[in-house]
């Protein structure tokens, strides 16, 4: 268990952080798209409060203004919608099936998550990179 525990502290944030970034370089330029206006632009209708641990989000019906495109199990994230029924404006970005708000700006955040990720990468690797040659010097007798 001590030796799992070592494993934890040594690489889970590392490995956190690395996953963070890959997932932000999927999620960041299709939010930086809603954050322009360049998704397709509807009303979301609420249909049903999805709630976890954390959070809670909307499933409901997206209909394009143009009546091009129709979702029927949308999910939305607004804290503007409170009960089934609830109408409010959303747009759907193309390579992305979540809708966002008009001029969301979601991939700020992630963009400052980011950062301080490889702030810890570059961190961490200085770090080892130190550890290491104490260890040597400590081996070779030099102090």
């Amino acid at each position: 268990m001590r030796r799992f525990q070592r494993w934890l502290d040594t690489w889970a944030m590392l490995l956190l952080c690395v996953l963070m970034v890959g997932m932000s370089v999927v999620v960041i330029p299709l939010s930086f798209a809603a954050s322009r206006n360049e998704g397709t632009f509807g009303t979301f209708t609420a249909v049903r409060k999805d709630c976890d641990r954390y959070s809670c989000g909307w499933t409901g019906e997206f209909e394009s203004d143009d009546g091009q495109v129709h979702m029927d199990d949308a999910f939305f994230d607004d804290d503007d919608l409170k009960h089934p029924g609830d109408h409010t404006r959303a747009q759907k970005v193309p390579g992305d099936e979540s809708l966002y708000q008009p001029d969301d700006s979601f991939w700020v955040l992630l963009l400052l998550a980011d950062v301080a990720c490889l702030g810890y990468v570059a961190w961490w690797v200085r770090a080892r990179r130190w550890r290491g040659s104490r260890k040597e010097q400590s081996a070779s007798g030099k102090r």
